[in-house]
């Protein structure tokens, strides 16, 4: 589906919300890493929301188990082994993550629904920063929230042309 690329008016209040909720993105994202970090572990896994657990190039922290429901090389700690105490609480305490829907709900934006040879397609709201600049996107067929002012798909290109030729 075709999409249609958006700039948020000067002072408009969707600015502030965008800005938060990169913000809590990112809180989440640096969380998961130092937790990684800190444990020494290679990747991070990701079910839905939540932290599952990290990979390691070698053996896991002791007392940490892999759940059944994820891949082998996936492991956490064990709430109940004192020796994955501190460890425990450190990954329970990383909040989840924000998902398509969430975004949609912070702008105002309601997801639209598509048929296609497969079944349906939901298509929600997007972002991206182009020279710092936040950029939005959402389907053709949606309906923009207040504060968004429309700019032509050749100025977008513009801009990511422009942000590749500074790179």
């Amino acid at each position: 589906m075709e999409r249609n690329y958006f700039l948020i008016e000067s002072g408009h209040e969707l600015e502030q919300k965008i800005k938060i909720f990169i913000n809590d993105m990112t809180k989440v994202r640096d969380s998961r890493n130092l937790f990684k970090e800190k444990h020494g572990g290679k990747d991070v896994w990701v079910k839905g929301r939540y932290l599952a657990g990290l990979s390691f190039d070698g053996p896991s922290p002791q007392g940490w188990i892999s759940p059944r429901d994820l891949p082998d090389s996936c492991y956490r700690p064990k709430a109940s082994r004192i020796v994955c105490k501190e460890a425990w609480q450190e990954f329970k305490d990383i909040p989840p993550q924000k998902q398509a829907g969430d975004f949609d709900n912070e702008i105002g934006f309601s997801a639209t629904v598509s048929n296609s040879s497969s079944g349906f397609m939901i298509h929600h709201a997007s972002f991206e920063k182009i020279n710092g600049t936040i950029v939005i996107n959402l389907p053709e067929n949606g309906n923009p929230p207040k504060g968004l002012v429309e700019i032509k798909k050749s100025e977008y290109w513009q801009m990511k042309e422009q942000e590749e030729n500074a790179a």
